[in-house]
């Protein structure tokens, strides 16, 4: 346990204006990550990332690298929040920065940041495609700042300029929540799948996955027999899922129904105003007649008529 940055619980009751408080562990947003772009690396900032984005993680047991699928980045673009990160500098000359519940992987296993100290071993993954190395923890710093949470299917990332291997989830009682995020799919994957832009950008979708239901049965663990806690929440996040997804379904479904029914209003305004200029044009034509019926066509026949009717 690291006793520089401890965490109390207390009641709701117990708060005041100031504290600090946690919400979903997360990445600092400026933290650098490396994004997949056809058959090269780009580099990229966690708060660029996007649901449907591929980025690059590693096994941890294998040290295996691949390319992993961002089923959706929370809190990022208009989701915005800040809060306080720490920065887990290390001998490979970066550092990787996370709230304090994130899950990191330090002497060999998957812990909360919090609870990593100096001297502790990650595991890095040097860019030129050689093996994985460890980096050491030299120093360890606070900082606020703004966050955000790219998960992706294994639930794994490479994080920082040093590539460093990191949990793209809180870290949990038993890990729970990595093993929930790796199981091959769910309807947030196939929503993920199906309509990523939809999903990244949905404000159902954010609330569902930073909502206490969701916390909850990550941490089903801390009070559920760790043999029992993975079936027990991969059922429980089954049903969470369905309801959220139908629910988003449902929105969707709305967004769609509202979106023909502007784009039919829009086109019978443009039918009313292409029948209006019509209408504008064919007074403008009759008038235009009648102004020549007046001022040419009536005297011309009049001086007709009066040279050829034979005079009285």
């Amino acid at each position: 346990m690291n006793d520089d940055f401890p965490m109390d619980v207390v009641t709701m009751g117990e708060l005041r204006a100031g504290d600090p408080v946690m919400t979903m562990d997360c990445f600092a947003a400026d933290l650098p990550a490396w994004k997949v772009d056809g058959f090269s690396l780009q580099q990229v900032t966690m708060g660029e990332l996007r649901a449907g984005d591929l980025v690059m993680a590693m096994d941890d047991t294998s040290g295996r690298r691949f390319a992993d699928r961002v089923v959706r980045n929370v809190h990022a673009g208009q989701f915005s929040r800040t809060g306080t990160v720490l920065d887990l500098h290390h001998s490979g000359g970066s550092a990787v920065s996370v709230t304090p519940g994130h899950a990191v992987f330090v002497d060999g296993a998957y812990m909360a940041a919090k609870d990593a100290g100096v001297g502790g071993a990650m595991l890095a993954a040097p860019q030129d495609g050689a093996a994985p190395v460890e980096v050491l923890i030299t120093r360890i710093s606070e900082r606020e700042a703004q966050l955000v949470n790219p998960i992706t299917d294994s639930g794994r990332i490479l994080a920082g300029e040093g590539s460093v291997l990191a949990g793209s989830v809180p870290y949990t009682p038993g890990n729970l929540a990595m093993r929930l995020a790796s199981l091959p799919m769910g309807f947030w994957k196939l929503a993920s799948w199906m309509a990523p832009a939809a999903y990244q950008d949905s404000a159902l979708v954010e609330v569902a996955m930073t909502g206490m239901p969701a916390i909850a049965i990550a941490r089903a663990g801390a009070y559920v027999p760790l043999p029992l806690a993975l079936p027990f929440a991969a059922v429980a996040m089954l049903v969470y899922d369905t309801v959220v997804c139908v629910l988003f379904a449902v929105m969707c479904v709305l967004y769609a129904v509202v979106w023909v029914l502007f784009t039919v209003v829009c086109v019978l305004l443009a039918l009313l105003f292409v029948l209006f200029v019509l209408l504008i044009v064919l007074v403008a034509l009759l008038f235009v007649a009648w102004q020549w019926a007046v001022g040419v066509a009536w005297p011309l026949a009049m001086h007709w008529l009066s040279n050829t009717l034979p005079v009285v």
